[in-house]
C-alpha cells in the first residue's frame, strides 16, 4: 500500500500531525484525562505521581498517535483532492 516514497513521506507527515495532537491533547489537557470519562485512556494517570505519570503519559501520546495517523493520511489525502491535487 505505501510502496511510493511520495506516500510514504505523506504517512510519516500524517504521522508527526498526530503525533503532536496526542501531545496537546496527553499534557496540556492531563487534568481532563484524570476524570472518570477518560479513566482507562488507555493507562489512567488519576493515581500516579512523578515519572511514572510521565512514562504513562508518553504511552499514551505514542498510542494515540499511531491510532490517528491512517484516519491523519486520509483526511489530508481528501484535502488534497478537494484542494485541486492529485491526492494518494
Amino acid at each position: 500500500m505505501f510502496t511510493d516514497p511520495g506516500k510514504r513521506q505523506y504517512l510519516m507527515f500524517s504521522f508527526i500531525l498526530a503525533l503532536i495532537f496526542s501531545a496537546i491533547v496527553s499534557f496540556f489537557f492531563a487534568d481532563i484525562l484524570e476524570g472518570p470519562l477518560v479513566s482507562g485512556f488507555p493507562v489512567s494517570v488519576s493515581n500516579l505521581s512523578g515519572v511514572v505519570k510521565l512514562i504513562a503519559m508518553l504511552f499514551n501520546t505514542i498510542i494515540l498517535s499511531l491510532l490517528l495517523t491512517i484516519p491523519t493520511y486520509y483526511l489530508l489525502s481528501w484535502l488534497n483532492r478537494r484542494a485541486g491535487g492529485g491526492g494518494f
